[in-house]
């Protein structure tokens, strides 16, 4: 599944991490750093009038055929791993990645009492990679033999562990064509515990935007 409407991606990962952890998101965070770039400042500004283009398009759409053509997004999770056998630890199973899409399908189609608004979004675990092979959507990367990040995790506030860039460039599929989400152990030595328990960056046609979330946050049990 190609995704053809990259700019709403923005809107899709930010509201994401912002209605689901709110007290708990390092968005902000992450992106005063980027805004320390001038560069960056006008991306986003180009970024933010594309999105508002698209989602006119969607809305003029809608108001002329009725409700608007379901938009799904094709998701790949990257589980950064410590070697952990699968569905242990950082390396979460299958059915914990997929419990986490299913409770995100349901509160962008408004069936959840913290949500009643149907956004007409979908999202899927992606059924073909780059190259047009079958894949599950899910990538696991064995990162053991990284200190930094077996002893730290990914930094944000922190000067150790690894950063968004490293993580990036272990495991990414392109940005325009998927929602890339990287699970990861921790967040700045905490164990992953309290404080930031993920974010995403706003998104740019040349940033590296998706989302990152700690292992132990990531799936939903009703009980």
């Amino acid at each position: 599944i190609i995704m053809k409407h990259k700019y709403l991606l923005l809107v899709i990962t930010t509201l994401f991490f912002l209605n689901s952890y709110s007290q708990t998101c390092g968005f902000d965070l992450v992106r005063s750093k980027l805004r320390q770039d001038p560069s960056y400042i006008q991306l986003e500004k180009v970024a933010e009038q594309r999105i508002q283009e698209a989602i006119e398009k969607r809305s003029l759409s809608k108001r002329s055929g009725g409700l608007a053509k379901i938009l799904t997004i094709p998701v790949v999770i990257h589980v950064m791993h410590l070697g952990e056998a699968v569905g242990t630890g950082i390396n979460i199973s299958e059915a914990q990645i997929q419990s986490s899409i299913d409770n995100l399908n349901e509160f962008y189609r408004g069936k959840t009492e913290d949500s009643p608004i149907d956004f007409r979004v979908e999202f899927v675990l992606a059924k073909r990679d780059p190259s047009n092979n079958a894949t599950t959507g899910i990538i696991r990367f064995d990162l053991s033999g990284n200190l930094q990040y077996s002893n730290f995790g990914v930094k944000v506030g922190n000067i150790y562990g690894v950063s968004h860039d490293e993580i990036v460039a272990l495991s990414n599929w392109p940005q325009t064509d998927y929602l890339n989400i990287w699970i990861i152990s921790e967040f700045d030595d905490n164990n992953g515990g309290s404080v930031i328990q993920g974010y995403a960056e706003f998104y740019n046609e040349t940033g590296e935007h998706g989302a990152v979330m700690m292992a132990s946050i990531f799936g939903y049990d009703p009980n």
